[in-house]
């Protein structure tokens, strides 16, 4: 019994260490070729280049939602650039004063 747990336990670590996160999703592919666009997007201020950044938090549901947005914006939408930051959730106001851009006036 003893065995066969410690075995169930490294194969669900090897499982898990094998499909981590990502988070350069420049080299695979999820879409068929023909699916993803012929033209590249960026985000530009101040002739700078920008990268499309998705803030998770800890919680698995919400990686997996952002990773699959994630996919779809480089695969289907063009955009190169797409990085993950983690950032604390325990409080929405500041994610929201964030996307107000409010150091920018």
């Amino acid at each position: 019994m003893c065995l066969h747990f410690w075995f169930m336990l490294l194969l669900l670590s090897i499982h898990v260490t094998c499909f981590t996160v990502e988070p350069n999703l420049k080299h695979r592919r999820c879409l068929a070729p023909e699916e993803t666009p012929s033209w590249n997007r960026t985000f530009h201020f101040n002739n700078r280049s920008l990268n499309l950044t998705l803030e998770v938090t800890d919680k698995p549901s919400h990686w997996i939602l952002n990773y699959i947005f994630g996919i779809l914006a480089h695969e289907r939408l063009g955009y190169q650039s797409v990085a993950f930051v983690q950032r604390e959730w325990d409080r929405p106001e500041d994610a929201i004063n964030r996307l107000a851009c409010s150091d920018l006036e």
